[in-house]
C-alpha cells in the first residue's frame, strides 16, 4: 500500500468517526500558533501534556532576555493537513509523570500496513500480546495518538521586538509542522469490551462496528484532544522513560 492511498484510508476513517475532527485539528493548530505568539500560558497549560508545557513555559523568559518576540507569518494562509499513522496505546496515562519508568513497550504493526499501530506498556516483557491487552483492560484508559502534519505558509518566526513583519512574497514556500495529538478514551465498561474490540481490529472487522466502538470510546463523554509534542521537540514525549 503506497503512502497516498494509506493516508486516504486514514482520512476516510477519521471523517467517519468524527466529521468535524479535521477542522478541529486545524482550529487547534491555529490557536496554538496564536497562543505561542502571545505567550498565553493559560491556553498552553490547558492544551499541552504537562511535561511538554513545563518545558515550553521557559521560553518566554529566554525570548525577553534576547529581546525577541514570536510573530505569525502569513496569518491568513490556508492550512492543509495530512496523516500517516494512528496508534492505540495501552497501559499508561496521558500525563507522563504518572507513569512509572522502565516500562516495557511492545509494538504490533508497521506504519503504512495497518490502519492502527498497537503499543502496550507493561511492567514485564511478555510475548503474548493479547494476554497483555486483557490484563491491562481495566487498569488504564485507552489512548488514541495521531501525528498530524500541517502544511501552510502560516508559521512562527522570531523577530527583534519592535521590528515590523516584512511583506510576504508570493513565492514563499509552505512549511510542514508535525503536531502529536492524543485523546484519552473512556474507562472500559459493559458497553464495550476492549478485548473483543481489539480482536476485531486485528481481524479487520466491519467498519460500521469499528466506528461505533470508537465513538463510544473517544466521543460519547466529550473526550478532549490534547497535544504532547510539536516537531519532535520532546523527541516524541515517550510515555515511560529509563530511570536515571
Amino acid at each position: 500500500m503506497n503512502d497516498s492511498s494509506f493516508s486516504t484510508q486514514i482520512h476516510h476513517f477519521l471523517r467517519s468517526f468524527d466529521s468535524h475532527l479535521e477542522k478541529g485539528f486545524i482550529f487547534a493548530y491555529s490557536n496554538l500558533l496564536e497562543a505561542l505568539q502571545s505567550q498565553d500560558l493559560d491556553f498552553l497549560q490547558s492544551n499541552l501534556e504537562p511535561q511538554f508545557y513545563h518545558k515550553i513555559m521557559k521560553f518566554p523568559e529566554g525570548l525577553n532576555k534576547e529581546n525577541l518576540a514570536l510573530d505569525i507569518s502569513d496569518i491568513t494562509s490556508k492550512i492543509h493537513l495530512n496523516f500517516t499513522e494512528m496508534s492505540l496505546i495501552f497501559g499508561v496515562s496521558f500525563i507522563r509523570a504518572k507513569n512509572p519508568p522502565n516500562l516495557f513497550k511492545t509494538m504490533m504493526g508497521e506504519p503504512g500496513t495497518r490502519l492502527f499501530l498497537y503499543k502496550v506498556y507493561s511492567p514485564k516483557k511478555d510475548s503474548n500480546f493479547m494476554g497483555m491487552i486483557r490484563s491491562l483492560e481495566r487498569e488504564k484508559p485507552l489512548i488514541l495518538q495521531i501525528p498530524v502534519y500541517f502544511k501552510s505558509k502560516r508559521s512562527l518566526r522570531l523577530l527583534k521586538k519592535g521590528e515590523k513583519t516584512l511583506e510576504e512574497t508570493t513565492g514563499e514556500e509552505e512549511k510542514v509542522h508535525k503536531v502529536l495529538f492524543e485523546c484519552e478514551g473512556n474507562f472500559i465498561d459493559k458497553e464495550l469490551n476492549l478485548f473483543k474490540l481489539l480482536w476485531g481490529l486485528i481481524r479487520r472487522g466491519r467498519e460500521a462496528v469499528l466506528i461505533d466502538s470508537f465513538q463510544t470510546l473517544f466521543r460519547k463523554s466529550g473526550n478532549v484532544w490534547k497535544i504532547s509534542d510539536i516537531d519532535d521537540f520532546m523527541q516524541g514525549n515517550e510515555f515511560s522513560v529509563p530511570s536515571e
